[in-house]
């Protein structure tokens, strides 16, 4: 999304999160890839808002605090009672008219006025949503990212150090593998050979005592 803020009074970062919570409200739900260029800016006037659906574009502009709070009014049945709710109101207004060309839920088949007023009325809801959680989302929108902990960037020479090190305890624990391995199969090896002599000595055995027995056993018959 290109993005402008231009004398808003409010941070990039702010605004850019105050712009996805208003997407993402439950009287508008659209994502916010659906906007292709949203710019922010300072205003001569109380406010002033324009949107070009089809091409997915918006534009908000907020006065300086002397023209609030403003008092209810056709377009504004509850008014506005600073900066901060002209702001949501008009962006939520402008982001509708976005909705009415990417939302089938939104898809206004009337013109003109028919779009101002369904524009209008979700602007009021979304305000009334942002009301009764001002204060958690105005913490939220202005906390400060997380710092990321510096990494150190090694020379060549020592990331080639550091790299020989890891590869030298790699192959020290594979050779205390293999002398494990070895140690083991050469038991089996030397259990085996030892149960092999016994099994000959048995044989031997069994066919010396068979030849003696048949030798010193009368024959049947006689």
């Amino acid at each position: 999304m290109d993005f402008t803020n231009r004398n808003s009074g409010w941070t990039d970062r702010f605004l850019r999160r105050m712009l996805a919570w208003v997407c993402r409200n439950r009287h508008i739900g659209i994502r916010l890839r659906d906007i292709h260029r949203t710019t922010f800016r300072g205003c001569k006037n109380s406010f002033s808002g324009t949107a070009w659906g089809w091409n997915r574009e918006i534009v908000v502009g907020i006065g300086s605090s002397e023209y609030y709070p403003m008092s209810a009014q056709g377009r504004l049945p509850s008014g506005l009672k600073d900066r901060m709710e002209a702001l949501i109101s008009v962006t939520a207004h402008e982001l509708m008219h976005v909705a009415q060309y990417v939302s089938d839920e939104h898809k206004c088949s009337s013109k003109g006025r028919g779009k101002e007023t369904q524009a209008d009325h979700v602007a009021e809801l979304v305000l009334v949503d942002f009301r009764r959680q001002r204060d958690d989302l105005m913490a939220d929108w202005a906390r400060e990212p997380a710092e990321r902990p510096s990494v150190v960037k090694l020379s060549v020479v020592q990331r080639r150090a550091e790299n020989a090190r890891r590869k030298l305890a790699e192959w020290e624990k594979k050779q205390r593998t293999a002398k494990r391995k070895v140690n083991q199969w050469a038991g089996k090896v030397a259990y085996y050979s030892l149960r092999g002599t016994y099994d000959d000595i048995a044989v031997l055995r069994d066919g010396s005592f068979t030849r003696e027995r048949a030798a010193t056993s009368p024959r049947q018959g006689k």
